[in-house]
């Protein structure tokens, strides 16, 4: 290609080219992971083939959906793809937990947001937790948010067995929907704060 080179796998007949390849942009000073499947691609436009990943020279930015990414990992989507097999970051675990981990590598501090795919009761919940393990501290990571699949929403870090030290949103299923509770995993009340 103009300005730089591929190397391609696919299929290359009549001079139409099908498949995926690396492509090296002299120009952008980037590398590409690239695609055509429609035959529309000839020896001579290779390099302007669908960019699908882009990492540029300069800065090592990773690009998917973009061909200018502005940070380390630049994710780009068009249209309305926000849920489901459209989302712009899918993380799959299956009977497993998954975990996207915000902190520092070498003192273990740090937040986590945790999928449960393996406690059969918490099955499909989400954990907001933070970690406070920096200097030898031997602390446990503290559970400060739990998102149950039925749609119960806790805040704090007591307990969701009996309420204490938590408020809590049931799930639109519940009985109790559209209560609040501070201290209760019941609230009979629009607020409902159980007493100490």
């Amino acid at each position: 290609p103009e300005s730089g080179s591929a190397i391609w796998m696919g299929e290359n007949g009549a001079g139409e080219i099908r498949g995926a390849g690396l492509v090296y942009d002299g120009k952008a000073n980037t590398i590409s992971i690239v695609t055509s499947d429609d035959g529309s691609m000839t020896d001579s436009n290779i390099y302007k083939s669908i960019k699908r990943l882009t990492v540029q020279e300069s800065d090592g930015n990773v690009g998917i959906g973009t061909t200018s990414p502005s940070s380390k990992l630049h994710i780009n989507t068009s249209g309305s793809q926000a849920t489901g097999s459209k989302s712009a970051l899918f993380i799959e675990s299956y009977n497993n937990d998954a975990s996207l981990r915000f902190g520092h590598a070498s003192t273990n501090a740090g937040h986590e947001i945790k999928y449960k795919g393996t406690d059969v009761s918490n099955n499909n919940d989400l954990e907001f937790i933070s970690e406070n393990m920096y200097y030898g501290s031997t602390n446990e990571p503290v559970v400060w948010m739990n998102v149950k699949q039925d749609g119960q929403v806790a805040l704090g870090s007591g307990s969701l067995d009996d309420g204490a030290g938590v408020i809590f949103l049931p799930g639109s299923g519940s009985a109790y929907a559209g209560n609040v509770g501070i201290g209760t995993t019941l609230p009979a009340a629009s607020l409902h704060v159980a007493s100490v």
